[in-house]
């Protein structure tokens, strides 16, 4: 039982984390954001490059707590929902998303695939998924750990982590 407190505590820093560079990330869309300050056209480049490197983290972050254990000695064991629970029953129309996170993920995130390095724009088209889709399953995984924690008394205050 401590061993799982203790692995539920990481999923839950793991996830506050990512979920504080995604506000991160939106503030800066909202003051910085192209043509809405002075200080973006003077820094194009490099304002891209900081809200690129927010966006690139908190969906790494993301597929990683979804990502199941893999079956490969090479790997450790992670820590990830599905060590807990299943999350599937709560995630209705939000598996879609979550495999389109875990793929850009893999393919281009964590590893840099042929094929996608070469037509990466076409890639994220055909993936279809948005920094505006980050937002809600960043909120539906917070509710899923909140009541979890609740139901198994692993942690206390896990909804007033991401309330700050």
């Amino acid at each position: 039982m401590r061993k799982n407190r203790e692995n539920f505590r990481i999923l839950v820093k793991n996830l506050l984390a990512a979920y504080k560079l995604l506000c991160l990330n939106e503030a800066l869309h909202d003051k910085v954001g192209a043509g809405r300050s002075v200080y973006y056209g003077d820094f194009k480049e490099i304002w891209d490059n900081i809200l690129v490197s927010l966006e690139i983290c908190y969906w790494l972050e993301l597929a990683k707590i979804y990502e199941e254990q893999k079956q490969n000695p090479r790997y450790g064991k992670i820590i990830c929902i599905h060590d807990f629970f299943n999350p599937n029953p709560q995630l209705k129309g939000f598996k879609r998303k979550i495999s389109k996170v875990i793929k850009i993920r893999h393919k281009a995130i964590a590893h840099t695939d042929r094929n996608v390095a070469r037509n990466f724009k076409k890639f994220l088209k055909k993936v279809g998924l948005k920094r505006t889709d980050a937002r809600p399953l960043f909120e539906r995984t917070i509710i899923i750990l909140v009541e979890f924690a609740k139901c198994e008394k692993l942690v206390r205050g896990v909804k007033s982590k991401f309330e700050k």
